[in-house]
Order: structure tokens, then sequence, then C-alpha cells
């Protein structure tokens, strides 16, 4: 079930007043925009948590390719290496 237009507006309002963020003003957006509103209030308030890689994984945001600030490069792959700790535990694997 959706919620409703007031509903969304009274829970906006709330987490802007427990936050100090300026209130959304005007019409609330619905479908995709809303979607994509929420994406970006989550990537901002959630900066550095971890929360990122898992909203992009499940709505299938791209990946990004660049050059850090000390000059290395990233790519857009989406696989996670195992930690050595897990490698190492486990007898099944082999490398």
């Amino acid at each position: 079930m959706r919620p409703s237009a007031s509903s969304m507006r009274f829970s906006s309002a709330l987490v802007s007043a427990l936050l100090a963020v300026p209130v959304l003003t005007g019409p609330v957006p619905t479908g995709q925009a809303y979607t994509d509103l929420i994406l970006e209030e989550r990537r901002r308030q959630l900066f550095s948590e971890g929360q990122r890689y898992g909203d992009m994984l499940r709505y299938n945001l791209p990946f990004t390719k660049g050059t850090t600030l000390k000059g290395n490069t990233y790519s857009d792959l989406t696989c996670v290496p195992l930690p050595d700790v897990e490698t190492r535990n486990n007898p099944n694997f082999k490398s």
C-alpha cells in the first residue's frame, strides 16, 4: 500500500524537524520522481555509512569510473573481494 500524499508530507516534515533540515515545499513527487528523491536524500544523509553500495546494487544505479585525488584509477566493477580471514578459514576455498 502506497502512503498518501499527506502522510508523506508529514513524514518529511517530521524528519526535517528532527534533523534541522528545511521542509520540502511544493507538490509531493510520485512514481520515479519520488524514488529518485528518496535515493538522493539517502545518498546525502547516509554519507560514509556504507549504505550507498547496497542502494546502487538494489536499484541498478550506474557505478562511475574515474581517478582518485591521489591519481589512482577505479572502475565500475561491482564485485567485492573476500576478506583474507574468510579465505584462510575456509578449507574449501582454493585460490
